[in-house]
């Protein structure tokens, strides 16, 4: 669906009619009256993933209600269509159980129905709730929602509708189920919702323009408008207004290269959409060839950002990281990489510690589970001394550097973290971070022996360090 709103075409319907090898079953999950989206081959299955029974729906509801009746839950069941995902906005609302039943009656409607439903009533109790000023601003947020890309900086949403901050997480934590705050970033949890808000709040291409004009002076402020701009351009048919935005250098990042360069990725590549469009085949051309220069120069960025995550979390812009991670734009040779480098990314910030020990922990279950595998299954995966430099790094920015250093002890043979321990201490020197440098490259070998903890030892007492650097190189 967000392809054909783009003019694009979607990798779904190729893959679904992909020849896989024997034992290779691919599951798609569709909501049922779009199944001919996929473009389903006639020897694919279609299973029905059914409603709630009664004592599934009765088990549900007693987790939030344990003093309901059996008549109570029967009537949630009716009412609700024995739908988990309304049931479930239903009880977000945290309301007594006489007043989530008669929000939900008085009669049985239809699972789009009843979401729409229960998310009008909840944006029309906070917009009686605060007023005709802040009703308008409420409005304001929700078409912002659904128009911008995930994740929706919290900071975009205030400046456009002219609130505060903290006023627009209120709202957020007040309508609850569907949305969810994440560090200062918004998104919705669930399609259908989204789907909504999109339906409800969304301006048609004709008066995208309004939308436009609130948000064009946030660009010079933020990457995050300014590489959704050409997007919204290409939607609103403001072609000649897109193009001529791709050839000028207005409303670019002027602060951080990195961020620059993703933006002009993002005008290039929604100018040639418009180009082709168009009929512009000429125009169309050069730009891709300029385009085809950013996005390797782009590759080489991600892979800059990659090899030194905890340098690039000081540089970029929260929202900036955000993105990166979202995008699952790093990776390695084995799967479940890349929660690694987004780990190592993270644990750069304060603000997205917790996320940070998150994505370490299910990138140790990844590595885990890879050490678990036959040596044969391994062969084309493989842990490079840079993953390694990477788990270490974000275990000794999430966790410690005696958690660090125990992650490196763990590996066998013991010589194959020496390499590792070398590339984090280089990081860590080149971070200036010589009080940790002792306690994270102390790595034990044998019986209480330990690796490199003289040059560990000279480092945290802040002398010799272009000593240590040449010494580690040897």
């Amino acid at each position: 669906m967000a392809a054909e709103e783009h003019g694009d075409t979607s990798f779904v319907p190729d893959l679904i009619r992909t020849p896989l090898p024997d034992g290779v079953r691919l599951v798609f999950t569709c909501r049922t009256h779009r199944r001919f989206r996929l473009n389903p081959p006639p020897e694919a299955n279609h299973i029905e993933l059914h409603p709630f029974s009664l004592a599934e729906t009765t088990n549900h509801l007693r987790r939030f209600y344990p003093q309901a009746t059996d008549a109570e839950a029967a009537e949630f069941a009716f009412l609700t269509s024995c739908n988990p995902r309304v049931q479930a906005l239903a009880l977000s609302r945290k309301l007594t159980i006489d007043e989530m039943l008669k929000e939900l009656g008085p009669a049985p409607s239809t699972v789009d129905r009843a979401l729409g439903e229960l998310l009008q009533h909840a944006i029309d109790k906070l917009k009686d709730r605060v007023g005709h000023v802040e009703s308008a601003q409420i409005d304001l947020i929700c078409q912002a929602l659904a128009v911008l890309r995930p994740l929706v900086p919290i900071a975009v949403l205030a400046q456009i509708s002219g609130t505060p901050e903290s006023a627009v997480r209120s709202f957020a934590f007040d309508l609850g189920r569907p949305l969810l705050v994440k560090g200062n970033s918004l998104h919705f949890l669930d399609e259908p919702a989204e789907t909504w808000f999109r339906e409800q709040f969304k301006p048609a291409p004709t008066n995208l323009a309004t939308f436009l004009q609130r948000l064009r002076p946030l660009a010079a402020s933020s990457s995050y408008v300014a590489s959704t701009l050409p997007q919204l351009l290409l939607a609103a048919g403001l072609m000649d207004e897109l193009i001529e935005l791709t050839l000028s250098e207005d409303g670019l990042p002027t602060s951080n290269a990195l961020e620059r360069r993703d933006v002009e990725v993002q005008r290039l590549t929604f100018a040639l959409k418009a180009c082709l469009q168009r009929g512009q085949y000429a125009a169309a051309a050069k730009l891709a060839l300029k385009a085809g220069g950013e996005a390797a120069g782009e590759a080489r960025q991600t892979r800059l950002i990659q090899d030194n995550t905890d340098i690039a979390a000081a540089l970029l812009s929260p929202d900036r990281i955000d993105e990166l991670v979202s995008r699952r734009t790093f990776g390695a040779s084995w799967m479940g990489a890349h929660h690694a480098y987004d780990a190592g990314l993270l644990s750069g910030r304060n603000e997205f510690m917790p996320e940070a020990r998150s994505r370490l922990r299910m990138a140790l279950d990844w590595l885990y589970a890879w050490a678990r595998q036959p040596a044969k299954e391994r062969e084309n995966e493989w842990i490079e001394d840079a993953d390694r430099a990477e788990l270490a790094m974000a275990h000794l920015l999430a966790l410690g550097p005696g958690e660090a250093a125990r992650f490196l002890s763990n590996w066998k043979p013991r010589h194959i973290a020496l390499p590792a321990s070398k590339r984090l201490a280089r990081r860590l020197l080149d971070l200036g971070r010589y009080e940790q440098l002792p306690q994270a490259v102390q790595c034990r070998a044998g019986r209480g022996n330990r690796v490199d903890t003289h040059i560990a030892g000279r480092c945290g007492h802040g002398r010799y360090v272009g000593g240590i650097a040449s010494h580690l190189d040897r």
